[in-house]
Protein backbone atom coordinates (compact mmCIF):
# COMPACT_ATOMS: atom_id res chain seq x y z
CA UNK A 1 0.00 0.00 0.00
CA UNK A 2 1.21 3.39 -1.41
CA UNK A 3 1.27 5.73 2.09
CA UNK A 4 2.23 9.11 0.00
CA UNK A 5 0.24 10.69 -2.71
CA UNK A 6 0.87 13.87 -2.40
CA UNK A 7 2.54 14.14 -5.61
CA UNK A 8 -0.14 12.31 -7.53
CA UNK A 9 -2.65 14.31 -5.73
CA UNK A 10 -1.12 17.79 -6.40
CA UNK A 11 -0.63 17.14 -9.87
CA UNK A 12 -3.87 16.05 -10.37
CA UNK A 13 -5.51 19.29 -8.61
CA UNK A 14 -3.22 21.39 -11.06
CA UNK A 15 -4.20 19.93 -13.92
CA UNK A 16 -7.87 19.65 -12.94
CA UNK A 17 -8.49 22.56 -11.35
CA UNK A 18 -6.86 24.72 -14.54
CA UNK A 19 -3.69 25.86 -12.77
CA UNK A 20 -2.35 26.86 -16.17
CA UNK A 21 -0.42 30.06 -15.51
CA UNK A 22 -2.96 32.37 -17.46
CA UNK A 23 -3.93 30.33 -20.22
CA UNK A 24 -7.83 31.25 -20.52
CA UNK A 25 -9.96 28.39 -19.34
CA UNK A 26 -12.88 28.87 -22.08
CA UNK A 27 -11.43 27.37 -25.39
CA UNK A 28 -13.39 28.65 -28.09
CA UNK A 29 -16.50 29.33 -26.06
CA UNK A 30 -16.57 33.21 -26.68
CA UNK A 31 -16.82 31.97 -30.41
CA UNK A 32 -19.55 30.22 -29.99
CA UNK A 33 -21.49 32.77 -27.71
CA UNK A 34 -20.38 35.53 -30.40
CA UNK A 35 -22.03 33.28 -33.55
CA UNK A 36 -25.38 32.29 -31.31
CA UNK A 37 -28.73 33.44 -32.64
CA UNK A 38 -27.22 35.09 -35.70
CA UNK A 39 -29.54 35.60 -38.30
CA UNK A 40 -27.85 34.34 -41.67
CA UNK A 41 -30.26 36.43 -43.94
CA UNK A 42 -28.91 39.39 -41.81
CA UNK A 43 -25.22 37.80 -42.53
CA UNK A 44 -25.91 38.15 -46.28
CA UNK A 45 -27.47 41.63 -46.56
CA UNK A 46 -24.03 42.97 -44.31
CA UNK A 47 -21.95 41.36 -46.60
CA UNK A 48 -23.61 42.38 -49.62
CA UNK A 49 -21.13 45.05 -51.92
CA UNK A 50 -22.35 48.29 -50.85
CA UNK A 51 -25.59 49.58 -52.89
CA UNK A 52 -23.91 51.76 -56.49
CA UNK A 53 -24.77 55.68 -56.24
CA UNK A 54 -26.17 57.43 -59.44
CA UNK A 55 -22.87 58.58 -60.98
CA UNK A 56 -22.99 60.52 -64.50
CA UNK A 57 -22.12 58.77 -67.80
CA UNK A 58 -18.34 60.39 -68.56
CA UNK A 59 -16.64 60.29 -71.79
CA UNK A 60 -13.35 62.02 -73.68
CA UNK A 61 -14.15 65.75 -72.67
CA UNK A 62 -15.41 64.92 -69.42
CA UNK A 63 -14.10 66.98 -66.41
CA UNK A 64 -14.41 66.82 -62.82
CA UNK A 65 -14.48 64.95 -59.27
CA UNK A 66 -16.48 61.96 -61.05
CA UNK A 67 -13.26 61.22 -63.47
CA UNK A 68 -10.75 61.54 -60.64
CA UNK A 69 -12.86 58.63 -58.85
CA UNK A 70 -13.08 56.94 -62.32
CA UNK A 71 -9.21 57.26 -62.87
CA UNK A 72 -8.61 56.11 -59.14
CA UNK A 73 -10.37 53.14 -59.36
CA UNK A 74 -8.92 51.88 -62.54
CA UNK A 75 -5.58 52.47 -61.59
CA UNK A 76 -6.16 50.94 -58.28
CA UNK A 77 -7.49 47.55 -60.21
CA UNK A 78 -4.11 48.46 -62.48
CA UNK A 79 -6.28 49.86 -65.85
CA UNK A 80 -4.79 53.04 -65.90
CA UNK A 81 -1.29 53.79 -65.62
CA UNK A 82 -1.84 57.92 -65.87
CA UNK A 83 -2.77 60.44 -63.30
CA UNK A 84 -6.02 61.25 -61.43
CA UNK A 85 -6.37 64.55 -62.89
CA UNK A 86 -9.84 64.74 -63.53
CA UNK A 87 -9.82 65.17 -67.55
CA UNK A 88 -11.29 62.12 -69.64
CA UNK A 89 -9.04 62.00 -72.04
CA UNK A 90 -7.99 59.23 -74.75
CA UNK A 91 -5.87 57.11 -72.22
CA UNK A 92 -8.59 57.53 -69.60
CA UNK A 93 -11.10 56.26 -72.46
CA UNK A 94 -8.54 53.27 -73.40
CA UNK A 95 -8.24 52.09 -69.58
CA UNK A 96 -12.05 52.02 -69.54
CA UNK A 97 -12.43 49.73 -72.69
CA UNK A 98 -9.79 47.85 -71.09
CA UNK A 99 -11.66 47.62 -67.90
CA UNK A 100 -15.44 46.96 -69.80
CA UNK A 101 -13.55 44.39 -72.30
CA UNK A 102 -12.21 42.45 -68.95
CA UNK A 103 -15.51 42.16 -67.28
CA UNK A 104 -17.21 41.08 -70.95
CA UNK A 105 -18.74 44.05 -71.52
CA UNK A 106 -19.10 46.16 -75.07
CA UNK A 107 -15.82 48.13 -75.22
CA UNK A 108 -16.90 51.67 -76.12
CA UNK A 109 -14.74 53.87 -73.70
CA UNK A 110 -17.93 55.48 -72.00
CA UNK A 111 -18.53 54.62 -68.34
CA UNK A 112 -22.10 54.72 -68.11
CA UNK A 113 -24.42 52.81 -65.24
CA UNK A 114 -23.29 49.43 -65.74
CA UNK A 115 -19.56 50.35 -65.74
CA UNK A 116 -19.73 52.14 -62.63
CA UNK A 117 -21.61 48.82 -61.16
CA UNK A 118 -19.06 46.72 -62.49
CA UNK A 119 -16.29 49.35 -61.32
CA UNK A 120 -17.67 49.13 -57.93
CA UNK A 121 -17.73 45.21 -57.68
CA UNK A 122 -14.47 44.71 -59.30
CA UNK A 123 -12.70 47.04 -56.53
CA UNK A 124 -15.39 45.32 -53.41
CA UNK A 125 -13.85 41.96 -55.12
CA UNK A 126 -9.79 43.10 -55.23
CA UNK A 127 -7.73 41.96 -51.95
CA UNK A 128 -5.92 44.47 -50.07
CA UNK A 129 -2.52 44.70 -50.42
CA UNK A 130 -1.49 44.97 -46.67
CA UNK A 131 -3.47 41.54 -46.22
CA UNK A 132 -1.60 40.03 -48.86
CA UNK A 133 1.76 41.30 -47.45
CA UNK A 134 0.84 40.13 -43.75
CA UNK A 135 1.89 36.98 -43.02
CA UNK A 136 -0.68 34.68 -41.57
CA UNK A 137 -0.72 34.10 -37.53
CA UNK A 138 -1.38 30.83 -36.07
CA UNK A 139 -4.66 30.98 -34.25
CA UNK A 140 -5.00 32.01 -30.91
CA UNK A 141 -6.52 29.05 -29.88
CA UNK A 142 -3.45 26.63 -31.50
CA UNK A 143 -1.03 28.49 -28.80
CA UNK A 144 -3.44 27.87 -25.95
CA UNK A 145 -3.08 24.19 -27.02
CA UNK A 146 0.42 24.22 -27.07
CA UNK A 147 0.55 26.03 -23.75
CA UNK A 148 -1.61 22.96 -22.16
CA UNK A 149 0.51 20.72 -23.71
CA UNK A 150 3.73 21.71 -22.26
CA UNK A 151 2.07 22.23 -18.98
CA UNK A 152 0.55 18.56 -19.19
CA UNK A 153 3.81 17.33 -20.25
CA UNK A 154 5.80 19.06 -17.41
CA UNK A 155 3.09 17.85 -14.82
CA UNK A 156 3.43 14.27 -16.28
CA UNK A 157 7.45 14.42 -15.42
CA UNK A 158 7.19 15.97 -12.08
CA UNK A 159 4.82 13.53 -10.91
CA UNK A 160 6.70 10.46 -12.50
CA UNK A 161 9.50 11.92 -11.25
CA UNK A 162 7.69 12.62 -7.41
CA UNK A 163 6.96 8.67 -7.92
CA UNK A 164 10.28 7.11 -8.87
CA UNK A 165 11.56 9.13 -6.11
CA UNK A 166 9.26 7.56 -3.61
CA UNK A 167 9.42 4.19 -5.00
CA UNK A 168 13.25 4.45 -4.51
CA UNK A 169 12.83 5.96 -0.98
CA UNK A 170 10.61 3.48 0.21
CA UNK A 171 12.63 0.16 -1.59
CA UNK A 172 15.58 1.56 0.23
CA UNK A 173 13.90 1.43 3.65
CA UNK A 174 12.40 -2.23 3.04
CA UNK A 175 15.70 -2.99 2.77
CA UNK A 176 17.32 -1.37 5.67
CA UNK A 177 14.34 -2.77 7.59
CA UNK A 178 14.87 -6.27 7.01
CA UNK A 179 19.35 -5.82 7.03
CA UNK A 180 18.10 -4.21 10.78
CA UNK A 181 16.09 -7.78 11.45
CA UNK A 182 18.40 -10.48 10.06
CA UNK A 183 21.58 -8.31 12.01
CA UNK A 184 19.60 -8.82 15.22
Amino acid sequence: MIRHRSTVLIAACVTCLGCTLGVSRNFGLQSAIASAGVNSSALRVAQAPPAVTEQPVLRVGSKGPAVVSLQTKLKQLGFYDGSADGNYTESTKLAVSKFQKSVGLEADGIAGSTTWSRLQTAEAAKPTSKAAVTPAKPPKQQKNWLRIGLLLALTIAIAGGGIFFLVKWFGKSKKSGKAKIRAG
